[in-house]
C-alpha cells in the first residue's frame, strides 16, 4: 500500500532551513533475537509506536545507482555499547534491517518505510560495527515464468 508523504514531511525535506528534525529509525531483527534491536538517529531515545529506538550514533551511506549489480548500502552504527557487538556476533545468519524516517514532533507516523533489507558482511570492531544492507536481486529471476508444456504440466493436456 502505497501513501503520499504528509505536507510537514516534504516542507521539511524541501526547505533550505527548518526547526524540524527528520530522524531515521533502525530495526535489525533476526529469528535468534527475542526483540529486534531498534536505534534512532536523534541523541535522545525515540518511541515510535509503541517501540523505543535506542539514541545511537549511526551513519547510512545510500548506494550509487550504476549497472554494476544490485545496489548495496553501507551502514556503520558507533559501538558505544558491546552487548550490541555481542548480540550481532551472536547471529549466525544474516539478520534483517528495516529503515523508518519520520519526524521528531510526530514519530508515530512513518513517513518512509524501507523493509526488506539483509545485513552482509558484518565486521566489528573496538569502535564500530559495519554492514551492507542489499536487498533481493529480482534481476537474476527467470523470465518469463514456467512455461505449460505437456511435460512439465500433463494434466492441462
Amino acid at each position: 500500500m502505497s501513501r503520499s508523504l504528509s505536507t510537514a514531511f516534504r516542507s521539511a525535506l524541501t526547505a533550505q532551513e527548518t526547526s524540524e528534525a527528520i530522524l531515521m529509525l533502525l530495526e535489525i531483527d533476526h529469528a535468534s533475537l527475542g526483540s529486534p534491536i531498534r536505534v534512532g538517529s536523534d541523541a535522545v531515545n525515540t518511541t515510535s509506536n509503541g517501540e523505543v529506538f535506542v539514541a545511537y550514533p549511526f551513519e547510512l551511506q545510500i548506494p550509487n545507482d550504476n549497472d554494476d549489480g544490485p545496489p548495496v548500502a553501507k551502514l556503520r552504527i558507533d559501538n558505544v555499547d558491546q552487548t550490541l557487538t555481542a548480540t550481532i556476533r551472536s547471529i549466525t545468519t544474516p539478520p534483517t534491517c528495516r529503515m523508518m524516517l519520520v519526524l521528531a514532533s510526530d514519530p508515530d507516523t512513518i513517513e518512509i518505510d524501507l523493509p526488506g533489507f539483509e545485513m552482509k558482511n558484518i565486521s566489528a570492531d573496538k569502535s564500530s560495527i559495519s554492514a551492507e544492507l542489499t536487498i533481493e536481486n529480482f534481476m537474476n529471476e527467470p523470465f518469463p515464468g514456467p512455461k505449460f508444456m505437456p511435460s512439465s504440466f500433463p494434466g492441462l493436456f
